[in-house]
């Protein structure tokens, strides 16, 4: 099955149903189908061809909607480009991803002047020829084209979409997802969560952030209505408990963050929440008694950890344990292998551990991605030959350590790569920041390595207080070091309001970055927080 289809086939049986909604504006399927369809006809009629790709500069929207599903029905891949980023990020895109076309609007298309995108298709808000910023489509002549489907050659197999994630060297990397890829975590979910027919989805990840897989087409596939959460909402914890009841939501995905802002304010927001019958959370680790509060607030919701890399899709899932079993005392599991993906965790010489034992996830798979969009090397350093058992296949090294138990569950354990060293010891500083959240006051903390030529790396804490609640800093300090060695502690600690946060809802680590970097920040001697601890 193709993306395009789960469009398509739920139009045929469920036409007149809410297919995408966004504060007064609501598509059909009937409708979204056809708008789909003239976009598909118009990218053909500018020169688009079968396995190009297409670029989506929109905010999200129902044109958004309607835009990826045209690309997908040119037979053509598309790319989801963030509005927000810088414009030199946006040309790199643009440029590396050799986009044939973009579709824009009025608002964003004048920011792409200069890039040398072919073709501008327009949607939901006119723009004019203007040969300086190259060849321009309006909406009009867009839905003056025939609303009838196209015919196309696409397969399984053909690429469906490219999404644009941060790289180790500066520059963002492109990550192939085919068709196949993506249902077979689509179909997945279906049997996995039992999704019925007619339920109300929050769309709240953006479009180019790989959560927005499920949220377009689960919820498309069933006759689902998309409901699309504004993007300034992310920072406004009552505006999006004011969403989930205003539409009555009954299926969430999102990063935890995002719940985590609604348990802790102070107004009591939570019971805006209870039509939600479904709430899944990924990307990010969910402190435990930050879920222990969601658990006693919705006691009837049914709770989910979905874990995986872009790369990969979703792999593993763990539906949480409900109130009769105890509170949570330790970060929950992210759950067993989904039925598409062969997961082993292996030491640095590839070697299986023992259960319990520490390793790198690998995976291979039906949902694991084609590769890095140009770029051969990076794909053959992170899909490799692994020598298991006697025969030899190629894993996906994700770079994620976990230990898995005799029943399968992997826990998350930290990033290889944020391994850091400090006076020679090394540190996790995964560790640092669990020990730090668990202090009653501390709403979000963040752990940033420091460069510094004497001793390595200098421990940094960034923490966002409770609403409510505060703390000294030489109380956080002896909190830490009731739980960590000397080496462990953070030598400074500062406090923001609200952790910054990055355009796919997670902690924004190089904001946190330059604010240390830029402050004249005075810590308080290791030595003295050593004796404070005690």
């Amino acid at each position: 099955m193709l993306l395009q289809q789960c469009l398509t086939e739920s139009a045929n049986v469920w036409p007149e149903r809410a297919a995408v909604r966004m504060r007064e504006t609501v598509l059909t399927y009937a409708q979204l189908d056809a708008r789909s369809n003239r976009i598909a006809r118009a990218l053909r009629t500018a020169g688009v061809k079968a396995r190009d790709r297409v670029g989506i500069y929109l905010s999200k929207s129902p044109a958004a909607v309607a835009a990826i599903f045209g690309a997908l029905k040119a037979g053509a891949a598309y790319v989801p480009l963030d509005v927000d980023s810088p414009g030199e990020r946006t040309a790199y895109v643009v440029g590396n991803g050799e986009l044939a076309a973009v579709i824009t609007d009025a608002r964003h298309g004048p920011k792409l002047a200069g890039l040398g995108v072919p073709v501008l298709l327009s949607v939901d808000g006119t723009i004019a020829a203007d040969a300086a910023t190259g060849a321009k489509f309006s909406d009009e002549w867009v839905s003056a084209q025939p609303g009838e489907p196209l015919e196309s050659d696409t397969v399984e197999d053909d690429l469906a979409y490219i999404l644009y994630t941060s790289g180790s060297t500066g520059r963002p990397k492109g990550v192939m997802l085919s068709h196949r890829n993506a249902m077979v975590f689509i179909d997945w979910s279906l049997r996995y969560l039992e999704i019925g027919d007619g339920e109300r989805f929050a769309s709240h990840a953006p479009f180019h952030f790989d959560l927005s897989i499920f949220d377009l087409y689960v919820a498309l596939k069933t006759g689902g209505t998309l409901c699309l959460v504004p993007p300034g909402f992310s920072y406004f914890p009552d505006a999006l408990a004011r969403f989930v009841a205003d539409h009555a939501i009954t299926v969430w995905y999102s990063v935890p963050s995002a719940i985590i802002q609604i348990l802790s304010h102070p107004h009591g927001l939570v019971p805006q929440l209870r039509s939600i019958r479904t709430l899944i959370y990924a990307g990010e680790v969910f402190p435990y008694k930050y879920l222990n509060d969601l658990r006693r607030a919705l006691p009837e919701t049914r709770l989910y950890n979905f874990y995986g890399p872009t790369e990969t899709n979703v792999i593993t899932a763990h539906r949480l344990a409900g109130l009769s079993h105890g509170e949570l005392t330790a970060d929950v599991p992210i759950g067993a292998a989904c039925d598409y993906a062969h997961i082993e965790v292996v030491d640095t010489l590839g070697r299986r551990v023992l259960p319990g034992r520490e390793g790198e996830l690998v995976v291979k798979g039906g949902s694991l991605m084609q590769g890095y969009w140009r770029d051969p090397e990076r794909t053959r350093a992170a899909i490799r030959p692994l020598t298991l058992d006697g025969e030899t296949e190629d894993f996906y090294f994700t770079g994620d350590i976990v230990t898995c138990g005799c029943d399968g569950e992997f826990v998350y354990r930290g990033r290889r790569d944020n391994m850091v060293k400090t006076r020679g010891f090394r540190v996790e500083l995964g560790e640092i920041e669990t020990v730090v959240a668990q202090h009653a006051a501390v709403q979000q903390c963040a752990v940033l390595a420091i460069p510094d030529e004497r001793i390595s790396h200098r421990l940094h804490a960034v923490v966002s207080f409770r609403p409510g609640a505060e703390a000294g800093i030489d109380a956080l300090l002896e909190h830490c070091g009731r739980f960590l060695p000397g080496y462990m502690l953070p030598e400074g600690i500062t406090v923001v309001e609200a952790m910054p946060l990055t355009s796919t809802g997670k902690t924004d680590r190089t904001s946190l970055s330059q604010l240390i970097n830029n402050a004249a920040i005075s810590p308080p001697s290791l030595d003295a927080a050593l004796a404070k601890a005690g």
